[in-house]
């Protein structure tokens, strides 16, 4: 339900956004879609509003930025990759994650992406042991609670090996 009335509230602003619900398969975890392969798990506030904000003007606007060296690369992922990031209202780094991780979900339909609030989702994140935000898992093969280059995701994600990340990605 609080979805529901987050939706009412942005449709409510007179910018044009439009919500429909959808009944989904995983009445568990209720999402905002933002695209077929992205999804925001929870309503965001706080410091998760911004970025949210910034998906929602790219999604119905033009694409978000990729720095030129990962727009060749993001496509050559051809494996299907699920990310899921923790993320909470009050996590100063969050948002770094999530402008860093929807461009790469955004110009690759093969990853899908899921930012799941884990205040408003605590069972969930309990159940995946989150212990600090941001964490990222991909796959439930690679789990990182520390900021790390986006080229060094779109590596792993072409290979699903751990060796190819640098040594900052390994030590978080």
């Amino acid at each position: 339900d609080t979805i529901r009335e987050f939706g009412q509230a942005m449709e409510s602003l007179g910018l044009g956004i439009i919500c429909k619900e959808i009944r989904s398969e995983d009445p568990v975890d209720p999402s905002i879609e933002l695209a077929p392969n992205i999804h925001y798990t929870g309503v965001p506030s706080g410091n998760e509003l911004p970025p949210f904000l910034r998906m929602l003007t790219a999604s119905s606007e033009a694409p978000p930025p990729l720095p030129q060296e990962l727009s060749v690369v993001i496509e050559t992922v051809s494996i299907p990759a699920k990310m899921e990031l923790f993320v909470m209202p009050l996590c100063h780094h969050c948002p770094m994650w999530v402008d860093a991780l929807f461009p790469l979900a955004w110009a690759n339909s093969n990853i899908d992406l899921r930012i799941i609030d884990a205040q408003t989702h605590y069972q969930r994140a309990k159940a995946d042991d989150i212990k600090s935000v941001p964490t990222l898992i991909i796959d439930n093969l690679f789990r990182s609670t520390g900021m790390i280059d986006p080229k060094e995701i779109v590596t792993f994600l072409q290979s699903r090996k751990p060796s190819s990340l640098g040594p900052s990605a390994l030590e978080t």
